[in-house]
């Protein structure tokens, strides 16, 4: 699995007794580019429909992490003062921590 090789590459940097904590992955299920280009569970129709928000929005999904684009429905890691989600949908949202999947509860 794609985020179990980024975990383990984290590992021979930082050491096994920080992973758990310090290395987070997180990403859209509908985000074309860690689901279709890098391959990550997803899902992959959804993805692919992105495409379409980008040519009427100029946005997708991979826009809407941190202080998330304008029109994001969900943002993966919303930050104080950024944009509003339009209806946040935590299960659309996958964490890793540490390689383990957590569940969208657990990773807010």
């Amino acid at each position: 699995m794609k985020e179990q090789n980024y975990a383990d590459a984290a590992t021979r940097v930082i050491g096994t007794e920080k992973i758990q904590n310090q290395v987070v992955f997180t990403y859209m299920a509908n985000d074309p580019v860690p689901v279709i280009a890098a391959g990550n569970p997803g899902d992959a129709w959804a993805a692919l429909k992105e495409f379409a928000n980008v040519r009427a929005k100029s946005n997708s999904a991979h826009s809407c992490y941190g202080t998330g684009a304008t029109d994001c429905i969900t943002i993966a890691n919303p930050v104080a003062g950024g944009s509003e989600a339009k209806n946040q949908q935590s299960q659309n949202v996958i964490t890793y921590r540490g390689g383990v999947l957590v569940t969208p509860q657990e990773s807010t």
